[in-house]
């Protein structure tokens, strides 16, 4: 096994202790500890902190025919788009109910191809919309929806 493809298969899955944070297909240019950060801070403020203690999720990075097939088959939208989150909870209220070890929120997923392409929109570096566009998917995973 090469080490290129050692290190792909190490970087399919990286762990954030701190509350188990799971990256897959993560690029070689994106760094987590932005992204954990930013999930980090914010969770406090909308879940008491013993049930963020508990909180596991999924970020996944994605291609834009992936994105595009999951958008066509959960959405019924056959285009790419930036993010998609597929939360296990329908809201706060039930995420502060669960007694479990462990909370899975759900998983969500990230166009790379897409948000590098917003980031020159915005005038913005990729790692930023990445940063944004992880927290708004964190935000649907709890029940946080665009009018909100």
């Amino acid at each position: 096994m090469s080490i290129h493809c050692a290190l792909s298969i190490i970087k399919e899955l990286i762990i954030n202790m701190k509350n188990n944070i799971n990256f897959f297909n993560l690029p070689s240019n994106i760094y987590i500890k932005d992204i954990t950060k930013n999930i980090n801070e914010f969770l406090p403020k909308k879940l008491p902190k013993k049930i963020c203690a508990k909180i596991s999720l999924g970020i996944h990075f994605a291609s834009i025919r992936q994105i595009q097939t999951l958008n066509a088959k959960f959405r019924n939208k056959n285009t790419p788009t930036d993010v998609l989150s597929f939360p296990i909870y329908k809201s706060i209220i039930s995420i502060k109910k669960n007694t479990d070890a462990e909370i899975n929120l759900g998983d969500i997923f990230i166009c790379t191809e897409v948000a590098k392409a917003q980031a020159k929109i915005h005038n913005q570096t990729i790692l930023s919309e990445i940063n944004f566009l992880a927290l708004h998917g964190v935000k649907h995973l709890i029940g946080i929806h665009h009018k909100e």
